[in-house]
């Protein structure tokens, strides 16, 4: 882990981004009256979101700026 990054070229961070819009996304939607169909939408993005972090971060070689 010499090398380093710009935060931009993370998936890690990337994950955590799509993570915590779709999550947010979600609370704001459902102010407006529950939606089941985009809920889980929403849910597995939020998922999928959070495994892609993970797998990032876990996959990382280089450290971010």
């Amino acid at each position: 882990m010499d090398s380093t990054k710009k935060w931009y070229q993370s998936k890690a961070v990337w994950g955590g981004i799509v993570a915590v819009i779709s999550v947010t996304l979600n609370a704001v939607l459902q102010q407006f009256g529950p939606n089941p169909a985009l809920q889980l939408i929403l849910n597995v993005v939020t998922g999928i979101a959070g495994a892609f972090g993970i797998y990032g971060r876990v996959k990382a070689d280089t450290k971010i700026e």
